[in-house]
């Protein structure tokens, strides 16, 4: 689709904390765009903002790597809280029960066939010479 026909959307601030955001994004291979109507947008701010189709953000929202990131900054939370109470006990058993989310489903909705992920082998493969030789 064009950019210009399509609605953009700056991510809100009761989204999701900017690093989580964009872990998603690249794992999805979702990318910014710049809109030609820039000003406008951004009701007349100069302030750096960043823009996305609002295709995109719904096609985001029904991640179920969402869940599990949330679910790990919850992790992280408990274990300050106890490691401040000084809870060793309540530490370990916190720990044991760490989220854990495997990117198997996003790899197989981006080459769904062998050959789809050889094509994009070379790409790999350049970037590697490329710091080989750094």
């Amino acid at each position: 689709s064009s950019v210009c026909s399509c609605s953009y959307v700056v991510f809100g601030k009761q989204w999701y904390q900017r690093r989580v955001r964009g872990k998603i994004c690249i794992l999805k291979g979702i990318y910014p765009h710049e809109p030609r109507k820039k000003r406008k947008l951004a009701k007349g701010s100069s302030a750096p903002k960043t823009f996305y189709y609002a295709k995109d953000i719904q096609y985001l929202a029904h991640e179920p790597l969402l869940e599990k990131f949330a679910e790990t900054k919850i992790f992280v939370r408990k274990i300050k809280k106890a490691l401040g109470r000084e809870e060793l006990d309540t530490v370990q058993r916190v720990r044991d029960q760490k989220p854990r989310y495997t990117l198997d489903h996003i790899v197989k909705e981006r080459y769904p066939t062998f050959p789809d992920a050889v094509k994009d082998l070379d790409d790999a493969l350049s970037l590697v010479f490329l710091f080989s030789t750094m």
